[in-house]
């Protein structure tokens, strides 16, 4: 069996790519709620769809994020 070649998304791959931006924010949880419902009228929109796959990786992250706060909690 020959292996396939991981195909890299989101954050992963701009560590690969020449001409890519990396933004690591940090905000409180209050912050954070108000930027998704922010991210989520902006995809809804469709006002923009050159940013559609920007807006699933910040969905994608928000839940990565949400759920390794609350295991630091318990």
């Amino acid at each position: 069996m020959v292996d396939q070649p991981i195909t890299q998304r989101g954050i992963v791959a701009l560590n690969n790519a020449s001409s890519t931006i990396y933004c690591d924010l940090q905000m409180s949880v209050a912050q954070a709620r108000e930027l998704h419902a922010l991210v989520r009228g902006l995809s809804a929109s469709a006002q923009h769809p050159g940013l559609e796959s920007v807006f699933r990786d910040i969905e994608e992250e928000f839940g990565r994020s949400v759920s390794s706060s609350s295991e630091n909690v318990r």
